[in-house]
């Protein structure tokens, strides 16, 4: 089977303890990332920065991580809820109290369908990537210790060809103050990246800040405004039964963590930048077409730690594209923090100091042979770092060479 993509959008509704079907898809999904959203309608904002993100393969094998950070606070209010049994939740801004939270219940044949967590819900939005035609998928669920070294999983029956890894507090399961949320993708040792953001609860001075990284498969994001001594890890091999990462700066206690691997058609994670003029832009050198792309940024010129974040995460199928962005100031005596969505975005850069300001915007324009077009259609006011995972079929030409064989008997006259 080919690889085969769905970017979409559903309501929640309004019901504790409902399922909630998505249809339409045309294909059972192997794996389905989720974006967690506040509001209940696309193209719209809210004060408090709030999100959550998810990954699913079945009903026993999902997590999800969701962070906020309350607006207008002299106090800095924010949390983050880690779970490896959902796959999506909204917190009210400065609690760990659900709003509402969703549970990957099954992969159906046209599509997927989850349960809604005891607190009713009001309609709110998630959108999605589902993805299919995988030889394999899989979860891990590893350490990273505070001894460093490297951390292997050996557990699986293939080897993967791109790593999603989902993480945001120490551990899964915690709830517990400051905004922390992280997506790191890779397709190999030199294919890996990710981005995140923070915000520290309890300052009387707003401490935000965030991460874009081009060589990394794991990073812990901190809290503290400067960054310093952010726990790491690079992707150092994939193996025949999994993988193996190399710490490069420890932890100060253990970390529990999740990882998930694809096995099939092809995967590239990259890295580009948005524009300071507005028009189309094409992104080559994949060799293949994409069937699906993700794009993670933040407003940073450069790969490594930004103070006052704007963060967006972006998915598109090729007809369909969907985007959150979250932003929080840094080093004001009053929080600035916000979040907006939209159906017709894969990226956006937010005024940090502002409310809802999109300092610059891109949208999808097509898959190509050897890549992908977008538009810059807010001209951005900086060359800011994007992260991309895309994944696709074989490119024309692509596998063995078949071999033909004759036989035939020599005339003897």
């Amino acid at each position: 089977m080919a690889l085969t993509c769905k970017v979409g959008s559903f309501a929640v509704g309004t019901s504790a303890s409902s399922d909630v079907s998505v249809t339409g898809i045309g294909w059972q999904p192997d794996l389905v990332l989720f974006a967690s959203t506040p509001l209940t309608s696309a193209n719209s904002s809210q004060a408090d920065a709030n999100m959550g993100t998810g990954v699913g393969i079945s009903a026993s094998e999902q997590t999800s991580v969701s962070s906020n950070s309350e607006d207008n606070q002299g106090i800095s209010d924010s949390s983050t809820v880690t779970n490896d049994a959902s796959v999506g939740r909204i917190c009210a801004a400065g609690t760990t109290a659900d709003v509402y939270s969703i549970v990957l219940k099954s992969l159906d044949s046209d599509g997927f369908t989850v349960t809604t967590g005891s607190t009713a819900p009001n309609n709110e939005l998630v959108f999605y990537m589902a993805m299919g035609g995988f030889d394999n998928v899989d979860q891990s669920n590893f350490t990273i210790t505070a001894s460093g070294g490297t951390v292997s999983d050996s557990g699986w029956s293939f080897q993967p060809d791109a790593l999603i890894v989902n993480h945001g507090a120490q551990s899964y399961n915690q709830t517990g103050p400051n905004a922390r949320l992280n997506l790191h993708f890779a397709t190999g040792a030199s294919e890996e990246g990710g981005a995140g953001w923070g915000d520290n609860n309890g300052e009387a001075t707003q401490d935000a800040n965030g991460y874009i990284s081009n060589s990394t498969v794991w990073t812990q994001q901190l809290v503290d405004g400067s960054a310093q001594g952010r726990p790491t890890a690079e992707l150092q091999s994939f193996d025949s039964n999994g993988f193996t990462l190399n710490v490069l700066s420890t932890p100060g206690s253990n970390r529990n963590c999740y990882a998930y691997g694809l096995k099939g058609g092809s995967l590239k994670t990259g890295f580009d930048n948005t524009r300071t003029s507005t028009g189309n832009f094409s992104v080559t050198g994949l060799g293949f077409q994409p069937v699906g792309l993700a794009i993670l940024s933040i407003n940073s010129t450069s790969f490594g730690d930004q103070a006052g974040i704007s963060f967006s995460l972006g998915f598109t199928d090729g007809t369909s594209e969907y985007m959150i962005a979250v932003w929080c100031d840094n080093g004001v005596a009053t929080t600035n923090a916000g979040t907006r969505f939209d159906d017709d975005m894969l990226q956006a850069t937010m005024d940090v100091a502002a409310a809802n300001t999109i300092l610059g915007s891109i949208s999808f324009v097509s898959f190509d042979s050897d890549g992908f077009t977008l538009s810059q259609d807010d001209a951005d006011t900086a060359l800011n770092k994007i992260v991309y995972f895309a994944f696709g079929n074989e490119a024309a030409g692509g596998g063995d060479i078949p071999i033909f064989m004759h036989h035939y008997t020599k005339n003897a006259g």
